[in-house]
Order: structure tokens, then sequence, then C-alpha cells
């Protein structure tokens, strides 16, 4: 996609995604993660003409975000492996949260 100035100029409908793109974006959430020094998004992605994903972008404080895109079945077994990650270290290691 070349020449967008709005999002509700691109071809498609649900891309919050503004000026030159090529891969449409709906962002759906975002937090600061790892005391301040991370900040983490999740969104729904389509490079180009490409298959929809679900994108993970870490941006570091200082340096380049990395994004990574996943299949909608491979989003299912990260979704599940974090509740099980959290439950495990209440269950094994204790409440600390820090």
């Amino acid at each position: 996609m070349t020449g967008t100035v709005d999002p509700a100029d691109c071809g498609v409908r649900w891309c919050e995604e503004a000026g030159e793109h090529w891969t449409h974006r709906l962002y759906l959430a975002s937090m600061v993660v790892a005391a301040g020094r991370w900040s983490l998004g999740v969104n729904i992605a389509r490079p180009g003409d490409e298959a929809t994903t679900v994108e993970l972008t870490a941006m570091p404080r200082r340096g380049a975000p990395v994004m990574v895109q996943m299949a909608t079945g491979e989003a299912i077994q990260v979704a599940e492996a974090i509740p099980e990650a959290v439950g495990r270290i209440h269950r094994r290691i204790g409440r600390d949260d820090t």
C-alpha cells in the first residue's frame, strides 16, 4: 500500500495504520513491562497479501522493536502457556511478583 494519509483511506477496513504502510495492523493492547524498560504490544497484522496473524511487538526503551507474527494456533499456545507459567510461579516459587 502506498500513499495513505489517513487510516480511513486504507483499503483494509479494520486497519489502523496511518501513512504509507505495507503491513496492516489493528492495535489491541499495549503495556509497559520489565520495570518500565520495555513496551509490549498485541496486534492483529496482515503483511501485504499474506495471511492475517497475531503480532507481538516488544520495544525496548532504547533500540529497535522486535515483532513476532504468529498463526492463530501458535498464538493460542502462547496464550495458554502464560497463565500456566504464572500459576507455577505462584504454586512453587511463591507469590513474589517483583
